[in-house]
């Protein structure tokens, strides 16, 4: 992957995540997951790039502060929405933690088993909620 090839990746995280932020506020997650992910592949460009190089890169929160300030759920995602469209299939993972007597949820993306928009160490304290069908191949 080049550098322009990057430059517009990095663009395109920008663009689109106060937009996934929006939608999720107003179709919930499911919906807009599902709409994100019925769009056409573009091309092939991240599929043969290395992940663990790339993704540092595309993470939207080094960006972007505003109204529609990105948590987690959006950054997935986003980042779910571009890498699919460019033939990269990343799976969508929500966990649990439980800190006393308050629940905390977090998502991130899972592609063979590694990490790829999160610290291991951070995601390591959540217990994936079994059964959740998130990346909407079920119903």
């Amino acid at each position: 992957m080049n550098f322009w090839q990057l430059q517009q990746l990095q663009w395109q995280v920008i663009g689109l995540t106060p937009l996934v932020a929006l939608l999720v506020r107003c179709l919930g997650w499911r919906r807009c997951q599902r709409f994100l992910l019925a769009r056409p592949q573009r091309s092939r460009c991240l599929a043969v790039a290395p992940l663990s190089a790339v993704m540092p890169k595309l993470e939207p929160t080094r960006w972007y502060r505003g109204p529609l300030r990105p948590r987690c759920l959006t950054r997935s995602l986003t980042l779910q929405a571009i890498l699919a469209r460019h033939g990269v299939l990343a799976e969508m993972r929500v966990g649990v933690a439980r800190k006393g007597s308050q629940l905390f949820a977090h998502a991130w993306l899972e592609r063979e088993g590694t990490v790829l928009n999160e610290s291991q160490l951070h995601t390591g304290g959540f217990t994936v909620m079994a059964g959740l069908d998130v990346d909407g191949a079920g119903s």
